[in-house]
């Protein structure tokens, strides 16, 4: 029931684009202009080109920016299972639910306003394509319905059997939020609230909003694909009967052309953005060529190409190359860095260390322990000579600088406990005897001094003693 523009569906009222326009007072091209990013941070706000459904600052989609509305859908109320007795009393209308700009961003991705609204699709050329939408339109909003809270409706589902269920237990139990929906063949589903998803697409359905289509339920996005192809470009769909299909898409012919200007690239030679998107040859090579680690110039769209590891060549001999030999590395084995890319042989020259057990050159398989490697055949106990497994007890135990097995490394650490306390006990003991030897030393030289005394006391009394 439309009612100013708007339509009026479950008690409140959803706006078209054409309502939001005359309520904001500008065209509807220029509705939700401005909004913030929700993906990008450079974004200067959203502004709508004038026919994909993307911004032309960042190219991010409508539904991925903070838009201030949900659009409306011209389809009727939705059908809700209600009880006997929520028929003989009938609810109040609820107030309008407040989204967040996620909630708002998974109803705009999975029912398009543009599949219901004819003034937001800029893809229908004639009147008879028109009034295909119309019709298709009004076939879909009677397959269209809504799961309901089987809790509110005071419907007991423990017992039963979940239809969609991945658990092992498919039945419900006491506790378990589950959602009922209606069919057009009056039977009745109910499926745990997780399970109440697409059957295409597997996401689980917005605020329970449903398409019934041969016995199952889907998203509107997803339902609409299954009666006419949708455009790649516009993202609407398409009742042209001529269309062209590229990179496993379908599109508007008008619509197959460059991402970044628009010009037709209909049998015409085309590369792809690093988003998969079709870009005319001049723009890739302007925006997005990818540079030479040799010589530092872009590689151009239709130019061969080398690429190892991270890094990226001109498919020539001066610029695909060891870094250090500067020998052509096609059909050769090679190794890339951070800092370029080397054959082989250099590679294990400047880069590859040497066993640190046995001193030579590492070719093939090496263990690092600690940032040490060791060839393979050196990889075992530096005292029995037993080789490490992966096995309990028979690993490599690093003591020191070297590697033991099991039984050495206990006896190396036992020795090793032993040799410590032994050292313990000689500090401990080590200030007690310097004590001793000191206090020895001390009376030592009492001694000396008196007998020196003694004698210098003697003598003096000789001297003095008087003549006869």
């Amino acid at each position: 029931m439309a009612d100013g523009g708007g339509i009026k569906r479950g008690g409140m009222i959803k706006q078209s684009v054409r309502t939001a326009a005359a309520a904001q007072k500008t065209v509807m091209h220029d509705v939700d202009l401005g909004a913030a990013c929700m993906v990008c941070h450079d974004c200067n706000g959203f502004e709508l080109h004038f026919w994909r459904k993307k911004c032309k600052h960042c190219g991010c989609s409508r539904e991925e920016h903070n838009i201030d509305y949900v659009p409306g859908w011209n389809r009727p109320k939705a059908k809700l299972i209600q009880s006997e007795e929520d028929n003989v009393k009938a609810e109040k209308p609820k107030p309008a639910k407040k989204r967040t700009p996620e909630e708002r961003k998974q109803l705009e991705h999975q029912d398009p306003a543009h599949d219901h609204d004819a003034d937001q699709c800029t893809g229908l050329g004639d009147e008879n394509q028109i009034k295909n939408f119309a019709l298709l339109n009004d076939k879909r909003n009677d397959m269209y319905g809504q799961g309901r809270d089987a809790g509110e409706a005071k419907h007991d589902h423990t017992g039963k059997v979940c239809q969609k269920c991945t658990a092992p237990s498919k039945t419900f139990v006491a506790g378990d939020k589950v959602i009922e929906a209606e069919l057009s063949d009056g039977t009745t589903i109910a499926r745990h609230e997780a399970c109440f998803c697409c059957a295409n697409c597997k996401e689980q359905l917005a605020e329970y909003n449903f398409y019934e289509y041969e016995k199952d339920i889907y998203c509107g996005r997803c339902h609409a694909e299954m009666f006419m192809p949708r455009c790649a470009g516009c993202d609407e769909l398409i009742f042209d009967p001529t269309y062209t299909v590229a990179e496993d898409k379908k599109w508007h012919l008008v619509h197959f052309c460059c991402w970044v200007c628009d010009v037709d690239l209909c049998e015409k030679q085309y590369a792809k953005d690093p988003e998969s998107n079709p870009v005319c040859l001049p723009c890739y090579n302007e925006k997005y060529a990818i540079v030479c680690a040799t010589c530092k110039k872009p590689i151009t769209a239709g130019d061969k190409a080398m690429r190892a590891g991270e890094l990226s060549y001109h498919h020539t001999a001066e610029c695909f190359q060891c870094k250090v030999c500067k020998q052509g590395l096609e059909n050769k084995k090679c190794v890339q860095l951070q800092d370029g890319t080397y054959c082989s042989e250099c590679f294990h020259k400047v880069h590859a260390p040497p066993c640190v057990r046995c001193k030579s050159k590492i070719n093939g398989e090496f263990v690092q322990v600690k940032g040490k490697r060791f060839c393979k055949k050196c990889f075992t106990c530096f005292e029995c000579s037993t080789p490490f497994t992966r096995e309990e007890k028979k690993g490599a135990y690093p003591i020191g600088e070297k590697l033991l097995c099991y039984t050495h490394a206990k006896a190396a650490k036992k020795a090793e406990i032993a040799a410590k306390k032994a050292a313990a006990r000689e500090a401990a003991l080590r200030p007690k005897d310097a004590a001793k030897i000191e206090g020895s030393s001390q009376e030592a030289r009492k001694v000396n001094d008196h007998r020196s005394f003694v004698r210098r006391g003697t003598v003096t009394m000789k001297n003095k003693a008087p003549a006869l």
